[in-house]
């Protein structure tokens, strides 16, 4: 009898303890599907309804270039046609981001190329294709040193020197530009001294020594703070560049075919979000966007970055992408940019190999932008043909950014430029005892050709130099035949003549050319 009692208690208990996880698991089901789904009834019963039928994201940071992708003028736009783009900052984390990318968990992702050549070398493969030019940086990055110790680049030819940047940034990637574009044998291998972004470089650049070989490289507001401090010039900065620090906007693969309507969407909104604020002022979109991610700027800083940032528009993206041949717009083809990266790259040592295998043409796409160019696209027309600014202003047509007008110089003038360094060249190869360009030295100056091409404000001073040996006069008359030689091919190659100065000079160091780039004065 008291094995039956004992046995029912057991199962009393039993039955309760099954009743309390019945009656916790409904109370889970409630609190967390049952409950919600109400909620969400109640909501979309009593919202307006259908206003967004695409939900999108881009992945980005914070860099003032991005601005009009988080400005309200891209959102109200897209929002015509039921868009809500939402940007997603991750801290510019690009492996991240290249990752977000391929998952679908973003749509759209903005990068410098090298950035992008960088993360996809690493991350093994391109989820994305480049469909549009963001913009291009063309002086907010800065290389500055200590005039006592480091007047130009050249002093950095020095197994001592190093250069003090922030690792994966625009700024670092200047510095590689630098150092594979001039003659700097004697640098070493671990020239980059690591620093914590640009008030970290400003810091230690306050702090240094001025007798030491150095350089810093920083972004604005900065690049202004660092020249008010004596003895401090610059270097060399972005705007000497063409075609190098460049901003673009990636799409996933399987996005783009499966979307294509909607990524022309995007872009179209894009255009006329820029259009918009470049005819109210740029100024004001820079600032507010710098408040609203809780970094206010000062008017001094703003005006600053304005003049640091070329954002590319409608007729800058054709041309970028060789939809548009203009002789005196400076946008190099997109596919020249992703080569000449490339080599940077390799040849720094950040990538091995060229990650598009001799093939940049597979990391683009300019199907969407050809579209828009057959449909006279212009950015101040609305979708439904409307304009999106009154007055006259709303019809001008956009201009695409200029190429660099440089002047002829006077000898005097030539004497007065300031020198950047000389350019990393191969030897150029001459008939024997003559000033015949070989095949070989034809193919070499073609590729330095390339490099001046990238750097569209500066002059480039062609020097034959002597050998000791054998009569001088003779040597000094070959020296500047030579010189006279490979400026006769670089016109004809299509750099300007008024760019280029040969003449010759009684070193006896050996007998080659040199090639020394200068600029005017700032």
């Amino acid at each position: 009898m008291a094995a039956e009692n004992s046995r029912s208690k057991k199962g009393c208990l039993i039955a309760f303890i099954i009743w309390i996880i019945l009656a916790v698991i409904l109370a889970l089901v409630w609190r967390f599907a049952i409950q919600p789904l109400l909620d969400e009834n109640l909501t979309s019963d009593t919202s307006q309804a259908g206003e967004f039928q695409h939900e999108l994201q881009i992945a980005l940071d914070g860099f003032s270039g991005y601005a009009v992708w988080r400005s309200p003028e891209l959102a109200n736009d897209l929002a015509q046609d039921g868009i809500r783009l939402r940007a997603l900052d991750d801290q510019a984390n690009y492996a991240r981001r290249i990752s977000a990318l391929e998952k679908g968990d973003v749509q759209f992702a903005v990068f410098t190329i090298d950035a992008w050549l960088s993360a996809g070398a690493e991350h093994g493969s391109f989820p994305g294709s480049i469909i549009m030019v963001n913009d291009e940086t063309i002086g907010a990055d800065a290389m500055v040193a200590y005039e006592a110790s480091t007047p130009d680049i050249t002093a950095l030819n020095d197994s001592d020197a190093r250069i003090i940047a922030t690792p994966d940034s625009p700024s670092e990637f200047l510095s590689r530009v630098v150092i594979s574009h001039f003659h700097l044998p004697e640098l070493g291998d671990k020239w980059l001294s690591s620093a914590d972004g640009a008030e970290d470089v400003f810091n230690q650049l306050q702090k240094a020594d001025p007798k030491q070989k150095q350089a810093f490289v920083l972004w604005e507001p900065y690049v202004a703070k660092a020249q008010s401090i004596p003895g401090v010039k610059v270097l060399v900065d972005s705007s000497s560049l063409s075609g190098y620090i460049i901003d673009v906007l990636v799409v996933q693969r399987a996005f783009l075919r499966a979307e294509p309507e909607l990524t022309k969407r995007v872009i179209e909104g894009y255009l006329r979000a820029a259009y918009q604020n470049n005819q109210r002022g740029m100024d004001r979109l820079i600032s507010e966007d710098a408040k609203r991610l809780g970094a206010p700027l000062e008017t001094n800083q703003v005006e600053a970055v304005l003049r640091g940032i070329s954002w590319a528009n409608t007729i800058d993206n054709f041309t970028y992408f060789g939809l548009a041949k203009n002789e005196n717009q400076s946008a190099r083809h997109i596919r020249e940019s992703i080569s000449a990266i490339s080599d940077v790259l390799v040849s720094t040592g950040r990538l091995d190999t060229d990650p598009t295998e001799g093939q940049p043409e597979r990391l683009y796409y300019d199907q969407i932008l050809r579209q828009l160019q057959d449909t006279n696209f212009h950015p101040a027309t609305s979708p439904g043909s409307q304009n999106i600014l009154t007055g006259p202003v709303a019809l001008n047509q956009e201009e695409g950014r200029k190429t660099a007008n440089l002047s002829a110089l006077s000898e005097q003038q030539w004497e007065q430029l300031r020198p950047l360094g000389q350019l990393k060249a191969k030897p150029v190869e001459f008939g024997r005892g003559g000033s015949r360009l070989t095949i070989q030295a034809q193919r070499d100056l073609a590729a330095l050709k390339e490099k001046l091409t990238g750097w569209p404000r500066s002059y480039c001073h062609i020097v034959g130099h002597t050998r000791a040996e054998g009569d001088p006069e003779a040597n000094l008359a070959l020296a500047q035949q030579r010189a006279d030689a490979v400026q006769q091919f670089l016109i004809k190659s299509g750099i300007p003549a008024k760019r280029l100065k040969a003449s010759a000079t009684l070193d006896g160091s050996a007998q080659e050319v040199r090639f020394i780039l200068g600029e005017a004065p700032y």
